[in-house]
């Protein structure tokens, strides 16, 4: 705030001299903001300025000012038996939808019309006349005015114009948009009523998550909370793109959050590299991407070894993305995602510290359906009869009953499935048990129910924007 600002908020506080009564709320709330006195319980104090460098905020703000600064006002004649005629483009016409003043256009008007009551409560204009003819019309912060109630109830308005001097307008004179809350003087302002906590906590989250970033630290409570904030703005874009273009840009977004929420590493490169590495010591050194961003164990160049981590690689890369994004669209692909990173990647090992048990179960959690899913899928295109025999034997061995975390049954029907494709493609199973042969079967067998998976979306998908 610089000096002829403070001026101003002195002016006002002081108020006028000629023994109206005033309304002085906004007075004592300007002042807060002047002195950074805390208005919330995060110590942070709320503005119009502070709210609007909150995204949800600002867009909030932004769409129902754009919708409103869209819709024409037109000039009507009352005439002597009642009926209202609607007059051609007067002078009065141009200032209501081209421009109010100079430097104003009349869009750019109605839209901080709306952003002062969204969040101050009120929105004024002074009506400029030459005479008896209003010749423009003169917005004002609502902060520059203060509304005086006299003591036979009528109001006057006391502004500080630019040049710092303040003046009374007259009631005739200004036009006074209430809001919410209005009680004959002034409305609530919805910043420092209802939404002061939840901006207040907004901008404080902000301010640690961009320190912790600049100190290179990043408790695993604010990690939690920056994924929060994530899933939060991929649900705020998408509902901003429904239904735009005939949801052709909302149908963009979420292919395009599909897209980054696939991997981290591309499946089919990595199969590539062990099938065409020269050597086995080269083929064991690329069989470990596999478990990259999933297990830090090992990947044996055994059969059984390739096949379950081509399987679970498989889950977390592909199918566990695929199914969450069919059931919550882009915040289910994003929240997955995010899940399994905190959960097993090293990158995040740091940060995650002791609370990584809790994102691994979570990350179990998620998998547990698209893990039984695929399982059903591998039974469907592979001999469902050798499957779900070792599906049954499995959960019969364990003791644990089907319903549990224990995701390990996966493995056991992948193998069951591989080795029935080779035994059934040779005739006999002269290459069970060959890591090569039953890698390259576990590919095809992979590609063939994500092929399922990605039609069956489709269909749902498209079914339902046509309808």
């Amino acid at each position: 705030m610089n000096s002829d600002q403070f001026h101003n908020v002195v002016e006002r506080w002081r108020g006028p001299s000629n023994g109206a009564v005033v309304s002085t709320g906004d007075s004592a709330e300007t002042l807060a903001e002047f002195f950074q006195v805390a208005q919330t319980s995060s110590g942070y104090v709320v503005s119009d300025q502070t709210a609007m460098s909150i995204a949800t905020v600002y867009r909030c703000v932004g769409i129902i000012g754009g919708a409103i600064s869209q819709l024409p006002l037109h000039h009507f004649r009352l005439e002597p038996d009642g009926t209202r005629k609607k007059q051609p483009k007067t002078p009065l016409w141009w200032l209501l939808n081209e421009s109010p003043i100079d430097a104003w256009t009349a869009a750019a008007w109605k839209e901080f019309i709306v952003k002062s009551v969204l969040l101050r409560g009120d929105s004024f204009a002074e009506l400029v006349r030459t005479g008896s003819v209003v010749t423009s019309i003169r917005p004002f912060h609502p902060t520059s005015v203060q509304v005086l109630r006299k003591t036979d109830g009528t109001l006057l308005y006391s502004v500080i114009d630019i040049d710092g001097e303040r003046r009374t307008i007259l009631p005739e004179d200004m036009l006074h948009f209430a809001g919410l809350g209005f009680d004959g003087v002034r409305s609530m302002s919805v910043i420092q009523w209802a939404a002061r906590q939840a901006i207040g906590n907004a901008l404080a989250a902000a301010d640690y998550a961009g320190r912790s970033f600049a100190d290179g630290t990043l408790p695993i409570d604010r990690v939690a909370m920056l994924d929060v904030w994530r899933e939060i703005l991929t649900a705020l874009l998408q509902s901003v793109l429904h239904r735009h273009w005939f949801g052709l840009l909302e149908l963009a977004f979420m292919v395009v959050t599909l897209f980054l929420s696939w991997g981290p590493r591309d499946l089919d490169s990595d199969l590539d590299a062990i099938a065409k590495a020269p050597d086995s010591e080269q083929r064991r050194a690329a069989a470990q991407a596999l478990h990259d961003g999933i297990s830090a164990q090992a990947v044996t160049f055994t059969a059984a070894g390739l096949v379950e981590s081509s399987f679970a690689a498989a889950l977390s890369r592909q199918f566990g993305v695929l199914f969450w994004f069919a059931v919550l669209g882009p915040v289910g692909a994003v929240g997955y995602r995010l899940v399994q990173l905190l959960a097993r990647s090293g990158a995040f090992a740091e940060c995650v510290g002791a609370s990584q048990p809790r994102f691994e179960r979570a990350a179990l959690v998620l998998d547990w359906a698209p893990a039984h899913l695929l399982a059903f899928s591998v039974a469907l295109v592979s001999d469902f009869d050798a499957t779900l025999r070792a599906w049954r034997d499995y959960h019969a061995n364990q003791g644990r009953g089907y319903f549990t975390l224990d995701l390990g049954f996966l493995a056991v029907i992948a193998r069951a499935g591989v080795d029935a494709d080779v035994i059934a493609e040779d005739g006999d199973d002269g290459r069970v048990g060959d890591p090569l042969a039953e890698l390259a079967d576990s590919r095809l067998l992979l590609r063939r129910v994500l092929f399922g998976w990605i039609a069956l979306i489709a269909i749902v998908v498209l079914g339902g924007w046509v309808g």
